[in-house]
């Protein structure tokens, strides 16, 4: 690192104005034999001098005007970004190689946004960009030339270098020419077609003689505003008869509307009630339909129930058969029991007689 200069960005911007010269500035001025000048601010005062007051309207009325083309040139000489643990730079030199990266990164970004063709490119971010950025909006021609190094220990410097390059390759311009009139040219413009619509006034209204022609103008516009007057009267006179023909037409509108709208009112009293019997029918209807139902509901029940006396009364009958089988039974089993005692009666008074016997 060449320690006795300090890195930074250059920027050399040349502005070139030109414009080609008329005869009457190549008879007032000396004879240059280029017209463009060279400066960093603007010449185009210098371009004109201020025109004498005795020039005649016709030597002012031949001027003829040329735009002011202007063009820029800008050297740019960036310095190419470095990393601390290279350079070993410390201090203050540590941060203008801060500086120096930061405004690079910004340019990179400004770069990738208009090769993207973002809608809003911020160049405010940097002053390198902020002043570059009449030249790269578009309108301009851009030439880049890259530098990299072969050695292996700047390896990402280069690569973000060829990257930059890419991305620069992108950027899509389109360059126009600037040309702008200065105040006195402007002024001189302004005169010239001022005359020559006065010029086109006096021919139409007939040359030299246009005085006597705007007096039979005035004269003939009299006359007409004289006939105009008898035209107002006369149409007064007939606008009086049509507003009373208006007058009885608009009352006799304004009984046909009275008489459409108690006619609209009707109408609508009318579909109300109709409505109201509309609802009223449904209503029935539901109801009548609910009464259907309720009576198919009692029918079937009533089915059901008969159905189930039926079957009740079947019960009914198989029971009384099986109680008087019961009956039956009962009276054959009293029977049985009525002979099986008196059997045990039999039965007890013969023991009671061998009782008897044994102990005799």
């Amino acid at each position: 690192m060449n320690e006795r200069s300090s890195r930074s960005h250059t920027i050399f911007r040349i502005t070139v104005e030109s414009q080609l010269k008329s005869k009457n500035d190549d008879n007032s001025e000396e004879t240059e034999e280029n017209s463009s000048t060279v400066s960093s601010t603007s010449l185009s005062q210098k371009l004109y001098k201020t025109p004498s007051k005795n020039h005649d309207d016709d030597d002012d009325s031949s001027i003829e005007s040329f735009p002011i083309m202007t063009s820029t040139l800008d050297l740019v000489d960036l310095a190419g970004s470095e990393s601390v643990r290279h350079s070993g730079a410390t201090k203050e030199r540590a941060k203008e190689g801060g500086k120096i990266n930061q405004s690079l990164l910004t340019l990179s970004r400004v770069i990738v946004g208009l090769g993207q063709s973002n809608a809003h490119i911020n160049f405010r971010d940097s002053k390198l960009t902020r002043l570059l950025q009449p030249t790269l909006s578009g309108n301009a021609r851009i030439s880049i030339i890259c530098c990299a190094t072969s050695s292996h220990l700047f390896l990402e410097e280069t690569r973000s270098t060829l990257l930059f390059a890419s991305r620069a390759k992108l950027v899509k311009t389109n360059p126009q020419r600037e040309e702008y009139l200065d105040d006195h040219t402007l002024h001189r413009k302004m005169l010239k077609r001022l005359k020559k619509e006065l010029d086109i006034a006096k021919n139409a209204l007939g040359g030299d003689n246009c005085f006597d022609n705007l007096v039979k103008l005035q004269s003939e516009n009299k006359s007409l505003n004289d006939e105009v007057e008898t035209l107002k009267g006369q149409f007064e006179a007939s606008s009086s008869e049509s507003n009373l023909e208006i007058h009885a037409l608009r009352e006799e509108l304004e009984s046909s509307k009275m008489y459409i709208t108690t006619l609209k009112k009707e109408i609508e009293e009318l579909i109300n009630s109709k409505s109201d019997l509309q609802l009223n029918l449904s209503k029935s209807l539901s109801n009548q339909e609910i009464s259907l139902n309720q009576v198919k509901d009692l029918m079937s029940e009533n089915q059901t129930t008969q159905q189930k006396l039926k079957e009740v009364t079947n019960d009914n009958i198989d029971s009384k058969k099986h109680i008087t089988t019961m009956k039956e039974e009962i009276e054959r089993i009293k029977e049985e029991s009525n002979e099986l005692n008196e059997r045990v009666c039999v039965i007890d008074e013969e023991r009671k007689k061998l009782l008897r016997e044994k102990n005799d």
